[in-house]
């Protein structure tokens, strides 16, 4: 028994960690891109501090203009450029999404459909084109999953994606 197992078990631990790796980088690029289109420049730090949903939040919540959040300035600043950047690394992140999905048995359904319908949801995104109301779906679905909100819910204390890998 053992020896069936443990091959099993440590095939889905590579991919779950190779998964674990893939978030946090996507998280990273995409904070990157959207404090470039927001603020024009940041420190090298700020990225890796806002990996946090609660620090997204704060942050990306922070008024900059009396009327204005800075949130508001990357959805009325995202140009042709960096939305092509933004949903390269969405679609980068769906490709190993539906890696693990097609290459590991996810014991659990919770995490099997949370994962599929994450990838549904990134891919309904690929056809976004640069306009304040065209670009609203893809602005909700990173509020989303950066500041963690839900419509059920309000803000999550935890990253439900983070979650699901883990429960992988």
């Amino acid at each position: 028994m053992l020896v069936v197992w443990l091959p099993d078990y440590q095939r889905r631990q590579r991919l779950k960690d190779g998964l674990e790796r893939h978030y946090k980088a996507f998280r990273e690029d995409c904070i990157r891109i959207m404090l470039m289109v927001a603020d024009g420049t940041y420190s090298a730090e700020v990225p890796k501090m806002l990996i946090e949903q609660q620090e997204f939040r704060r942050y990306f919540d922070e008024k900059v203009t009396p009327d204005k959040t800075r949130w508001h300035e990357f959805q009325n600043k995202l140009d042709e450029h960096y939305l092509r950047e933004l949903l390269t690394r969405m679609e980068i992140f769906r490709d190993e999404v539906t890696f693990v999905l097609n290459n590991t048995d996810i014991p659990k359904d919770q995490p099997f459909e949370f994962l599929k319908r994450l990838s549904a949801a990134i891919y309904s995104m690929k056809d976004v084109t640069v306009g304040y109301d065209e670009s609203k779906p893809l602005a909700s679905f990173l509020w989303n999953v950066f500041a963690g909100w839900d419509w059920i819910e309000g803000y999550r204390k935890e990253d439900i994606i983070r979650k699901m890998i883990d429960a992988i």
